[in-house]
């Protein structure tokens, strides 16, 4: 991860072409346009990153993080398969800013005294879910039931209402929100499924 001091304070940025941003680094790149690519006329051959005029992009996003350690790493696996999108690789990113702070706080046990100083109330268990996907829940719980189930029932073009009766039924029977829905309420579900 390039740090501020690793970076130049102004790239220059010509009608066709865009500076690496690195500092002391010569090359320039094709410049974007509209949408970012990956292609390697926008890649500095001598660092590695995607360069636009606004951004650049790591080649490997694991390079965006602090906390790449084979545990980390599994974990942020998984969370890429239920996140839709994600620019984590991005110098600029919000992914990787939330990734870096939250997995901080939670892999040095800070949580509960963060939320204890924000509360003013004393936390005991805090649990971080890093864009909807929660550590304790795993592939076969009910959120990602229910999300498999909205597929099937999307993909063979079932009537909307039915598929609102799927939410309201979750609804009406947890007063706990959708990341602590009971497995009973689904219990015929999950026995057709496994």
């Amino acid at each position: 991860m390039f740090g501020f001091k690793e970076l130049k304070p102004k790239i220059c940025i010509a009608e066709n072409t865009v500076d690496c941003p690195v500092n002391d680094c010569k090359e320039k790149v094709d410049r974007q346009r509209h949408k970012f690519r990956r292609d390697d006329r926008f890649k500095c051959p001598k660092h590695g990153i995607f360069i636009s005029p606004s951004t650049f992009e790591y080649e490997d996003y694991k390079n965006n993080l602090l906390w790449k350690a084979r545990e980390d790493v599994e974990l942020l696996e998984n969370i890429f398969r239920e996140k839709r999108e994600s620019r984590i690789a991005r110098d600029n990113s919000e992914d990787a800013v939330t990734w870096n702070v939250f997995r901080f706080l939670e892999k040095n046990n800070l949580i509960e005294g963060l939320l204890t100083n924000i509360t003013g109330a004393s936390q005991t268990q805090g649990q971080i879910t890093y864009w909807s996907y929660s550590q304790q829940q795993r592939v076969g719980d009910c959120r990602n039931l229910l999300y498999y189930i909205f597929l099937l029932l999307y993909k063979q073009v079932y009537t909307v209402s039915l598929i609102c009766h799927l939410f309201a039924l979750l609804h009406t029977n947890n007063a706990k929100g959708w990341n602590s829905i009971s497995p009973l309420c689904f219990s015929p579900l999950l026995y057709v499924h496994r």
